[in-house]
């Protein structure tokens, strides 16, 4: 889209936001185009990350206080032997927590963690490998361990405090 087309856009959207087939004789785009052309030039943003971990005990973690059972873990986001977290990346929030609990992890994984870095729907990395440093917020994870602490509103607490999930985006060529 060319520049005189973007200004149509920014003044269509500002003249038409109730009206998306109307169109003004000074320009030559609909709301509806624009707001999809603008979908689509955020649609590459990455906004959530998904983890699929392989955890070796699921009693390395505390759920609500109480040691999590290895044969019946209560952790949330679990799926077999699998924990897997959907978390927004600009709040770290784990989109698919069960609201009201409150958790610890302390897991070993070991080479078996498969992160998906999602922008809309779409996949902008996907790969399997060590447990990269931000899932480890709360300690040195050392490529092995998930350790992060949770509040009840499905907040990882110091998400990103030392930019590690830029550092990775950065490392694996993945445009924020």
């Amino acid at each position: 889209m060319k520049d005189k087309q973007i200004k149509n856009c920014i003044a269509t959207i500002l003249l038409l936001h109730e009206d998306d087939e109307q169109r003004f004789e000074d320009f030559d785009v609909t709301l509806k185009e624009c707001l999809m052309w603008l979908n689509k030039q955020h649609s590459n943003v990455p906004t959530e990350i998904n983890v699929y971990a392989r955890v070796r005990y699921f009693e390395d973690g505390k759920v609500n206080g109480e040691v999590d059972d290895n044969e019946n873990p209560k952790m949330p986001c679990v799926s077999f032997d699998c924990w897997e977290p959907r978390i927004n990346i600009a709040t770290g929030q784990i989109l698919n927590w069960e609201k009201g609990v409150t958790a610890k992890t302390y897991y070993k994984v070991c080479d078996e963690c498969r992160i998906s870095i999602v922008a809309e729907e779409n996949i902008l990395y996907d790969e399997e490998d060590n447990v990269p440093d931000f899932l480890c917020p709360d300690e040195e994870g050392y490529g092995d361990y998930i350790i992060m602490s949770i509040d009840a509103d499905g907040y990882i607490k110091n998400w990103n405090h030392d930019k590690s999930v830029e550092k990775f985006f950065d490392y694996n060529n993945i445009k924020y």
